[in-house]
């Protein structure tokens, strides 16, 4: 066998690697830009289908906007699992993935018995509640600057139990202005 005496270049370029932004862009001017124009849909869509709790003087969005935010970009929710705990309830772990697989934000959360709301529910609604949390937190991780652009205050409505409901409810502040 004789040696290969081809002496052809091999020329190698660097693959483009699209920028790491949900926006597919580097430009701080063109990421507001496009973020601003989700946010302005996504408030469109959350007032029309009333997809928020108004707590005080805060309007908190529901999950079905969150994974309405999450679609409108190509982030979409995944259980990566949920268990009891001990002493009642449940927890589970959602990740936010892009279409890709990459993982852009992850939460865990609980729904426990030892909250007044739950404490005589059946347990799939318990399961529920913690996998719906978890999904809201997950979403709001990559999104909440989206969802304070569209008007909103970026911690998920499933995240405020009876208490901080109760607690902002009865501020000075807020009895006064919705007087």
């Amino acid at each position: 066998m004789e040696p290969d005496n081809d002496t052809t270049a091999l020329v190698v370029t660097e693959a483009q690697i699209p920028p790491a932004t949900l926006f597919r862009t580097d430009d701080p001017t063109e990421i507001v830009e496009r973020a601003s124009k989700v946010a302005a849909a996504l408030h469109d869509v959350i007032e029309k289908q009333k997809l928020f709790t108004q707590i005080g003087l805060t309007k908190h969005v529901r999950v079905e906007g969150w994974t309405l935010c999450g679609s409108l970009l190509g982030v979409f929710p995944v259980l990566v699992w949920s268990r009891p705990l001990e002493g009642g309830g449940w927890e589970a772990r959602v990740e936010a993935r892009m279409r890709d697989g990459a993982i852009v934000g992850a939460a865990e959360s609980q729904c426990s018995r030892k909250e007044r709301t739950w404490a005589n529910r059946e347990d799939y609604a318990l399961r529920s509640m913690a996998q719906t949390r978890a999904t809201s937190k997950a979403l709001r991780q990559p999104l909440g600057f989206i969802v304070s652009l569209a008007g909103y205050d970026p911690t998920p409505s499933e995240e405020l139990h009876d208490e901080d409901r109760e607690r902002i409810s009865e501020t000075p502040a807020t009895k006064e202005a919705l007087s």
